[in-house]
């Protein structure tokens, strides 16, 4: 079995903030980005702080621990067809090196949320890393 990873077409970083209250149950908000919400995603990364120390906001990333106690959930239209996802299965160290594929999802971002599934090595004000890869 041949394993062939993605060519990247277009890539965009999105920093998800976690917000100043961490809470289990707490569903974060993806926030409406332009240059993705009219392409279609094909991969899907995570990166903690051991691979992205600060974000585009200056806030600390996640910790690699703390990507276990997320879980991703990705609208297309009005449909949730990515469900709860690990979000420590998008990192790519965690998995050999791989990287998620999906089948040309066109998101609805905004739609697009991450859950909160337990605090364990999440701190305040903490932002998620994510990387899309797309096309048009």
């Amino acid at each position: 079995m041949q394993l062939i990873q993605p060519i990247t077409k277009r890539f965009l970083a999105i920093e998800v903030p976690l917000g100043a209250t961490i809470s289990a149950g707490n569903r974060v908000q993806f926030n409406y980005n332009p240059d993705v919400q009219t392409g279609l995603i094909y991969a899907v990364q995570a990166f903690s702080v051991a691979d992205w120390s600060t974000s585009p906001s200056g806030a600390a990333v996640v910790s690699t621990m703390g990507l276990a106690s997320l879980l991703l959930t990705l609208v297309v239209g009005e449909n949730e067809e990515v469900q709860q996802i690990p979000v420590s299965d998008l990192r790519s160290a965690n998995v050999n090196g791989f990287i998620r594929l999906f089948d040309n999802k066109k998101l609805n971002l905004v739609k697009s949320y991450v859950t909160i599934n337990s605090t364990t090595g999440l701190v305040a004000s903490n932002s998620l890393m994510l990387g899309l890869h797309y096309q048009y």
